[in-house]
């Protein structure tokens, strides 16, 4: 199960809207599930596959994803579509 819950600090509340979420320049992206990883979803080979997972390059160019074979791979950030 998963969770995400963005707080608006100014009006002390939890933002809803999915579109102000997704456009938040975070710090870093460790989280398997997101808009900007949604792309290296597409590249498991197998049902049993699953992303363990990722790391946002500093200068937010490439997204490094660990899956549960071992395998490693790189994308450009953020991989939010199919083609790499």
């Amino acid at each position: 199960m998963y969770f995400s819950s963005v707080g608006n600090v100014y009006e002390m509340r939890r933002e809803k809207d999915p579109a102000i979420t997704r456009d938040i320049c975070w710090a870093t992206q460790t989280c398997v599930l997101g808009y900007c990883t949604a792309g290296a979803w597409t590249h498991l080979t197998d049902e049993e596959d699953d992303l363990n997972t990722v790391c946002k390059s500093n200068y937010e160019d490439y997204l490094a994803v660990g899956d549960n074979q071992g395998s490693v791979r790189l994308f450009k950030y953020p991989a939010s579509t199919t083609k790499v």
